[in-house]
């Protein structure tokens, strides 16, 4: 079976709205395609020749060229900086987070060594400010 895609294009265009033909106008890929589009209308007619018009203009393409890197360069400048943040948070929440084990760290072996030392549990557990089965607990895990 052959299809002639073309002519039921033909007939699906003449049912679309006429935004919906601006936006195909927008969208062709081809001086062919856009001829054909623009062909027997004269709304589309007019579009497509300020299309072409600015798109042979120089300065025109090279100013949104302009514009498109201009925006581009800002993104990226955004994600760098924003990367950067982020490197130097996570850096500073990884110096917090070590300085805090080495305080309980500290603490662990202070209230073995007080144990060693004949430390009563209810001394050591007033001075480091945690509970009797705490302190326990401590000294079990350092005797295992």
């Amino acid at each position: 079976i052959n299809v002639n895609l073309d002519y039921f294009d033909n007939l699906c265009y003449d049912e679309i709205s006429e935004g919906d033909k601006l936006y195909k106008l927008l969208t062709v890929k081809s001086k062919d395609e856009l001829d054909m589009l623009t062909k027997s209308e004269k709304m589309l007619e007019h579009y497509s020749n300020k299309l072409i018009d600015l798109s042979s203009n120089k300065e025109y393409t090279e100013g949104i060229m302009d514009e498109i890197i201009e925006e581009n360069v800002a993104k990226q400048t955004a994600y760098l900086v924003g990367k950067d943040e982020g490197i130097e948070q996570g850096i500073e929440q990884g110096i917090e987070q070590g300085i805090e084990q080495g305080i309980e760290q500290n603490k662990r072996e202070m209230i073995v060594n007080f144990f060693e030392n004949n430390v009563p549990i209810d001394v050591i557990s007033k001075s480091s400010g945690l509970t009797i089965d705490e302190v326990r607990e401590i000294i079990d895990k350092s005797n295992e």
